[in-house]
């Protein structure tokens, strides 16, 4: 995780307290420590953290599209994992299914113009660049309602430092009368609209 990707996940903790601290279910996939975790922001009833490969931060060890749980969760998120699953698109099915009627989805990841990086961490040792406009028009096939879209590259409000270029992060309900806030949604460059 880098210091952009860090301004994203405070300003959703300030913003979207109640699902960052409290009574929640919060499932984390793609939950490997890289330069650090999204772990630490939440203070949740249960916290469940997946990964292909095992770590400290680990919880269940298992492919993203291939995870199933009993129970559904309050928040579902997934920090710079989806440019690393070249089965990204039923991944994200996988998170919206076990995302509960009132729940928020909360994504980073490299969009179209993010270069190659950590190798290593994806289980076929590649790097998979994933245009903002698939992800965000598979989330609208799902039903999903995008509240927020951002470009790291813009600073989102009240963050201390300038922001890197290179991901984009996503913030999405189940369901739009659940929606917390005035919602934000940056243009599509050119790269990403495919």
């Amino acid at each position: 995780m880098h210091n952009s990707n860090r301004e994203f996940w405070k300003y959703c903790e300030s913003k979207y307290k109640s699902y960052f601290h409290g009574q929640k279910k919060v499932l984390e996939v793609g939950s490997f420590n890289v330069n650090g975790t999204v772990r630490e922001h939440f203070q949740a009833l249960e916290y469940i953290g997946v990964d292909w490969r095992p770590g400290a931060t680990v919880d269940v060890v298992t492919l993203a599209h291939e995870m199933s749980f009993d129970h559904k969760f309050d928040v579902v998120i997934s920090a710079s994992m989806l440019e690393h699953d070249r089965h990204w698109d039923k991944s994200i099915s996988q998170m919206v299914n076990h995302l509960a009627d009132d729940g928020v989805l909360f994504l980073s990841w490299g969009a179209a113009l993010n270069p190659p990086h950590c190798l290593e961490t994806a289980d076929d040792g590649g790097f998979h660049c994933l245009p903002a406009g698939k992800v965000i028009g598979l989330l609208e096939d799902l039903g999903i309602y995008i509240h927020e879209f951002h470009y790291e590259g813009l600073q989102f409000p009240n963050s201390s430092r300038p922001s890197d270029m290179g991901e984009v992060c996503l913030v999405a309900f189940k369901d739009k009368a659940y929606a917390i806030g005035s919602s934000h949604i940056d243009e599509l460059i050119p790269e990403d609209r495919a």
